[in-house]
């Protein structure tokens, strides 16, 4: 029977995770016992499992410890998530199901998701409508037996998007017995209630062996008005606050303004009367902190020994996830000419041109969420050739589905309307015309990848200093998307909404070869190099990656690592293939702006003018692209300083060129000449009505810190086993430059300058007790940023706070095991309900970090599990 069995806990302390758990603690004499394994970073099996990559793995463990609700927000708590994630704490997202890690703050789709090694689907729709990256979502917390982050470039070994990390996802397999868990859970004030269940039951013969789990979890919708700091347009909390125009405002071209006699009784408890005498909203009421969830997740292993040294394996995993968050009433505006008979100025001596401005609340809450669906089976055969040699094949299929459906406001019905006088908008509109104007959009989307893998390693030659090893893989995917939108949102009939259908295919093969030879005694280099090449209908080709690393142990305690290597990502499939995306978005206008002050504008008309703008926008493919480029640069030590005292310590610099990127808004509107094919069409009145614009092969980024950790376990005592864990990354320096022709600018200020983390552990007997604490540190706002000014200083020198203050949570729990099959535990995340401190330069509300910082306070939870 060919099997390897590794305790998960065990590679935890023998990694020098950065995350390990008391229990791990426990099983330290099993490290001794381990037999050569593979590691994420290398597919070379060694004793040492701490070799040339730093690795950091989070346990189930320390999941559940650490109260995470699922496994974004355990990747999410990585210090070495630097550039915030893409979570669903935005209303406005193109990927409102969707969560995805973004370590070294270098992109989401830069890291590279694997589940046991092997690649998954790229989400359907893009991040931002363009970015590919994998769904984490999608992974059930149920069925993850361990987390592997390699922190370091890896596209000699995985290929494509490993240019910042790897995060591998290691599922539960070999269980035997049945055991259910149950977690139930609420904010402390209120709009956050979840729920989980969880299902894990397996079975093994004398050559085989079944796991199955499943999971359903679920919450409630967490809205801006559940809480105090975040249900206002107008708020102290930054200092481009304002309540939004879009109310019910007709203003002439001689600036004069009609609004309905009774702002509130025609819009609502939600209408305000502004200061510029525009009847104005709150928008601010309508939106949401965190989105609804509902889940549902199958997943099946099964393995079979077709002899000593051969084993067969497959695995079936199915999923469903609904989300729904709403945000305010579409916003409408329309010119209207002077013989236009809807102007309010119409037949009369001074009649001149307008605008309408309104918010549409007689059609309702607008929603944004969807459908997720995905499906997976991969089977494959390991095996030991002349019981020496490893051997593997495997061959996967997934599909992931994304279907929304949004009610929206048909654009040209309501133009005519109110063109030819037959609807009023300062009037409330009638319900014939809700019904007459309304529409429904429609996206469905899919995404699929088709996998085969082969590895063959294993000992290649006796050295003087040791034994040379050896490890060859080869793979091939092809993947296809496809986006198809109805033909009102093709025709962009609907206000503020639209897009264009897309697809594509693209089919990669790779080959690569991984050497790892004692060059002397206590000093191993390793060599590996990766050749993959694209066929798909674009300019992408092919690519080697090479990659260098060592490994020396001057003494028992010590170790010291590096490596350097090229790393490298194909273009993103929607900015190759996809068709132009329809939208709405919002950026400063300094153009605008100028020009408001030089015309002698009021104040608050340059407020107004110099504060967030919104606009239509289109953002069109480019087939044209090439590969992205990137070389990893890693030193760094491990250190057992005494017994049970362990210190990691490693330096990474990462240098990026040839990036993707659809240029910042700012930047467009700021100098549209920089970018070819770009277009900002302004109206009549010089604001903004469209942008249109596409990703570029242009900008470059470098990014350059330290990882720190240092682990302690106190000798057994009367009172008990405490354990002491303290993490840190620093970032040194991070540097853009946006396109070839621009300097390369110093952005290390915009990101928090250090993340760190302590862990406490205490074993007392059957009970157990965990306190995790996470800080943030402060940093300048990112729209000091070349977004309202070019920087910090440029900023302070204006007369604006720019500092986004830092942020400490505390995480408690603690856990009693009844007996054999019992288990309870409760837990309290935030304890001290730290609220998410303001971005004083933000101009949406509810103006804080969201890519950082978690909105839902002090929360409670209690759990229990029983096996039998």
């Amino acid at each position: 029977m060919f099997r390897r069995t590794v305790l998960s806990t065990a590679v935890a302390v023998a990694l020098g995770s950065s995350f390990v758990s008391t229990a791990a603690y426990s099983n330290e004499d099993s490290v001794e016992k381990l037999e050569k394994i593979q590691v994420t970073g290398s597919r070379i099996s060694r004793v040492d499992v701490e070799g040339p990559s730093p690795v950091v793995v989070i346990s189930a463990e320390d999941i559940e410890s650490r109260g995470y609700t699922d496994i974004f927000e355990a990747l999410n708590s990585l210090n070495q998530n630097t550039g915030g994630s893409l979570n669903q704490q935005n209303s406005f997202s193109f990927t409102p199901t969707a969560q995805a890690v973004n370590l070294r703050g270098l992109g989401v789709g830069r890291s590279l998701i694997l589940i046991d090694g092997k690649r998954l689907p790229m989400f359907p729709l893009g991040a931002g409508g363009a970015e590919n990256f994998t769904d984490i979502g999608q992974i059930p917390i149920a069925a993850v037996e361990r987390i592997e982050v390699l922190t370091d470039g890896a596209s000699a070994i995985y290929g494509s998007d490993a240019m910042s990390g790897v995060v591998n996802v290691i599922l539960k397999k070999d269980y035997e017995g049945a055991e259910v868990k149950l977690r139930t859970g609420d904010a402390h004030e209120g709009g956050y209630q979840n729920n989980r269940l969880e299902v894990l039951a397996g079975t093994a013969g004398e050559r085989s062996r079944v796991t199955f789990i499943a999971q359903f979890q679920n919450n409630e919708m967490l809205r801006n008005a559940d809480r105090d700091w975040a249900n206002n347009d107008d708020s102290d909390r930054s200092q481009f606050s304002a309540y939004s125009s879009y109310g019910a405002s007709f203003q002439a071209a001689d600036k004069t303004v009609t609004i309905p006699a009774d702002c509130e009784g025609l819009l609502g408890k939600n209408a305000v009367l502004r200061s510029d005498g525009k009847c104005g909203y709150n928008r601010s009421a309508h939106r949401t902190l965190k989105p609804e969830n509902e889940s549902f997740d199958l997943m099946a292993n099964f393995e079979y020994d077709l002899s000593d040294d051969m084993t067969a394996f497959s695995r079936l995993r199915f999923g469903q996830k609904e989300t729904l968050a709403y945000f305010e009433p579409n916003a409408y505006d329309v010119e209207l000419s002077a013989t236009d008979p809807g102007n309010p100025t119409f037949g009369t001596p001074g009649a001149q041109k307008g605008e309408f401005t309104r918010r549409m609340v007689e059609f309702g809450e607008r929603s944004s969420g969807g459908e997720s669906q995905y499906l997976g089976a991969m089977a494959g055969v390991n095996g030991l050739f002349n019981d020496q040699y490893d051997w593997e094949t495997t061959i996967g299929y997934t599909i992931q589905t994304m279907d929304v459906t949004s009610e929206e406001i048909i654009q040209k019905t309501i133009d005519d309307m109110v063109k030819a006088r037959t609807l009023n908008l300062l009037e409330e509109i009638p319900q014939s015309v809700v019904d007459a104007a309304r529409g429904t959009s429609k996206i469905d989307s899919e995404s699929s990848i088709i996998s085969w893998t082969g590895s063959f390693s294993g000992d290649l030659m006796e050295l003087p200093s040791g034994t040379a090893a050896f490890a060859t893989f080869a793979e091939i995917n092809r993947t296809e998307y496809e986006d198809v939108r109805d033909q009102g949102t093709l025709d962009g009939i609907y206000v503020g909404k639209g897009g264009t259908s897309g697809g594509g295919e693209r089919t990669q093969y790779g080959v690569g070869g991984e050497v790892m030879v004692p060059v002397v005694e206590d000093l191993e280099v390793t060599l590996a190099g990766r050749f993959d090449d694209y066929n798909d209908d674009s300019k992408t080709g092919s690519a080697f990656t090479p990659k260098a690393s060592f490994a020396y142990r001057p003494a028992d305690v010590l170790l010291v690592r590096g490596g350097v290597g090229k790393s490298f990502r194909a273009p993103d499939m929607q900015r190759l293939f996809g068709g132009t995306t329809k939208g709405f978005n919002n950026s400063s206008d300094p153009t605008y702006c100028e020009a408001t002050k030089s015309s002698g504008g009021t104040p608050a008309e340059i407020v107004e003018a110099c504060g967030t703008q919104y606009f239509d926008t289109e953002v069109g493919a480019n087939k044209e692209l090439e590969e992205e480029k990137g070389t990893n640069y890693s030193f760094g030590i491990v250190w057992e300083a005494m017994d049970d005292l362990t210190v990691t310590a490693d330096w990474y610099k990462v240098k990026l060129t040839d990036l993707v990127v659809t240029p910042d808004l700012g930047r467009i509107i700021a100098d549209p000449s920089r970018y070819a094919g770009t277009q900002v069409i302004r109206k009549g009145d010089g604001t903004i009505d469209k942008v249109i614009y596409g990703p570029v092969n242009q900008a470059g980024e470098n990014v350059e810190g330290i990882d720190l950790s240092v682990r302690y376990r106190f000798p057994e005592t009367s009172f008990g086993l405490f354990s002491t864990e303290f993490a840190t990354t620093y970032l040194i320096k991070r540097e853009t430059q946006t396109s070839d022709t621009d300097p390369v600018k110093d952005v290390t200020d915009h990101e928090p300058g250090i993340q760190a983390s302590v862990n406490l552990g205490w074993e007392y007997d059957k009970l157990s007790s965990n306190l995790f604490v996470k800080y943030r540190d402060s940093y300048c706002s990112d729209f000091a940023n070349d977004y309202y000014f070019t920087d910090c200083e440029a900023a302070k020198s204006a007369g604006y706070e720019t500092k986004v203050s830092s942020m400490t949570t505390f995480n408690l729990s603690a856990k009693y095991r009844v007996n054999e099959q019992a288990v309870v535990g409760m837990g309290i995340t935030n304890l001290f309900d730290k609220t998410p401190p303001a971005d004083p330069l933000d101009g949406t509300s509810p103006y804080y970090a969201e890519t950082y910082d978690n909105p839902v306070g002090r929360a409670y939870y209690l759990e229990a599990s029983y096996k039998f």
